[in-house]
């Protein structure tokens, strides 16, 4: 009995999982069935879209093709009718010309007399109003020159006078102001490049350096002894072991400062002040160091490393 009870329910425990095999093949039909029918779907879309946009390119040339064979058709038009409006005045023209009637010979006669007489006429006119006029022109004329001549010569030669005066002064006074401009820029130039040349020869603005820092470094190295680097600092402190020292001589210390200011300029000089000062101070604690090391008597082992070194 238990064996065909269990015999039955693993019977049906196959037919369920038969059937739950069957439901999710049937699942899995009906999404293929789903993803085919949006694929052609899209397919159709896609073929829509193409059709209109065809349509569109069509409909877009043959409004350019019309377009086009409006505007020759118009431009034949006025062509055709510029033509004809211009062999229709030609036309009037010849006909107007044909028209005009001929005079006959005696009027042309009297014309012709009447025309000769005028030329006279004219030219003995203007030959007598050429000679009174001329008489006349002289007479004033010479009158007039004379007054206008002498009013024009002194007005001219006032005019030239106070112009050539005004020019020479302003020639002299510029040039006496760029002579005395320029030797007073040559000396304050030659003034202030004589000031950052040492007693030795030494120029401390043609000495080289990647960058203010080492240039400050160099400038103490050429303008302060070891003593005194070792013995002072290159700025007093209030409080630490630089409150103490001795500063260095103020005058050298302010050319070291300006060196510093004329080679980078007084903006890089001012953003970099602080940082510059902690390196002259160590530079000068680093040589008081040295010095007491150098002063320092040496052991044995110091002694036989010095001489091993020396020789």
């Amino acid at each position: 009995m238990l064996i065909s009870v269990i015999i039955i329910m693993i019977i049906t425990i196959i037919t369920i999982i038969q059937m739950i095999i069957n439901m999710i093949t049937m699942l899995i039909s009906v999404i293929t069935i789903i993803i085919a029918i949006i694929t052609i779907i899209q397919m159709i879309i896609n073929i829509i879209t193409m059709l209109i946009r065809a349509i569109i390119i069509i409909i877009t040339m043959l409004i350019r093709a019309i377009i086009i064979i409006i505007i020759i058709i118009i431009t034949i038009i006025t062509t055709f009718f510029d033509n004809e409006q211009d062999s229709f005045s030609d036309d009037s023209a010849d006909h107007d010309e044909e028209i005009v009637p001929r005079p006959s010979s005696g009027t042309h006669q009297g014309s012709t007399t009447v025309k000769n007489a005028a030329k006279e006429a004219e030219a003995s006119g203007s030959k007598q109003a050429e000679a009174s006029g001329s008489k006349q022109a002289e007479a004033s004329g010479s009158k007039q020159a004379e007054a206008s001549g002498s009013k024009q010569a002194e007005a001219s030669g006032s005019k030239q006078a106070e112009a050539s005066g005004s020019k020479q002064a302003e020639a002299s006074g510029s040039k006496q102001a760029e002579a005395s401009g320029s030797k007073q820029a040559d000396d304050h130039h030659s003034t202030c490049a004589e000031k950052f040349i040492l007693d030795n020869g030494i120029n401390l603005l043609s000495l080289k350096a990647t960058d203010i820092f080492k240039y400050a470094l160099i400038l103490m190295d050429a303008l302060f002894t070891e003593t005194e680097m070792s013995t002072c600092c290159f700025q007093q402190a209030e409080r630490g072991a630089l409150s103490s020292k001795t500063p260095l001589p103020p005058g050298r210390v302010k050319l070291l400062e300006e060196c510093l200011e004329t080679k980078f300029g007084k903006a890089a000089y001012a953003a970099n002040c602080s940082i510059i000062r902690d390196k002259l101070n160590q530079k000068c604690r680093d040589k008081c160091n040295m010095a007491k090391k150098l002063s320092k008597p040496l052991t044995t082992g110091e002694t036989e490393q010095h001489q091993l070194s020396e020789q």
